[in-house]
């Protein structure tokens, strides 16, 4: 006995990881809500938080 599908499922499709892609996959006034806060966050404050959260920053 296997633990097989008997039906494959296909692959989800997959959302690249960026700015354009992301946004591509949302509709409406999410996606207008994703473009009004892409902007908000600096660098130093993306850097801050991954610091304090003790992740790495390369």
């Amino acid at each position: 006995m296997s633990a097989q599908p008997i039906h494959p499922h296909p692959e989800p499709d997959r959302v690249p990881r960026n700015a354009e892609g992301i946004a591509a996959a949302l509709e409406g006034e999410r996606r207008m809500e994703f473009y009004r806060t892409l902007p908000t966050r600096s660098v130093a404050v993306a850097i801050a938080r991954r610091q304090a959260a003790g992740l790495p920053v390369e």
